[in-house]
């Protein structure tokens, strides 16, 4: 989401600059990664509000641009809320049992298992 709104505030700072081309010849990437970082700004607003404030790393890395340009494909925005919601819940999930798994790995400050 950084990276699209940075392309927008480039688009608006820069009378020059019109399409995705001369936004992707500024900083040297290609018409298409533009497009598609540029698409995450059809999001609706409600998702674009959240992923800003999401801090955790592994919540970082797991609402990746990969799985967010999916929900673009919905036509609907309340269904594209929708599906961002399960996404949270899904996400809360495989957090607590990282964590669970993670606490059950320590006895007595010592590791006693490997993974998780």
């Amino acid at each position: 989401m950084h990276q699209a709104e940075g392309a927008k505030d480039i688009k608006k700072s820069d009378p020059f600059i019109d399409s995705q081309a001369d936004i992707a010849r500024e900083p040297g990437i290609t018409r298409a990664r533009v497009s598609q970082v540029m698409g995450l700004l059809k999001l609706p607003e409600e998702i674009q509000r959240t992923l800003p404030g999401l801090d955790d790393q592994r919540a970082i890395r797991y609402f990746s641009e990969r799985r967010l340009r999916p929900l673009l494909m919905i036509p609907d925005q309340a269904r594209q809320i929708q599906e961002f919601n399960r996404m949270l819940a899904e996400f809360g999930k495989s957090s607590n049992k990282v964590d669970k798994d993670r606490a059950s790995c320590y006895h007595n400050d010592s590791i006693v298992c490997v993974g998780g």
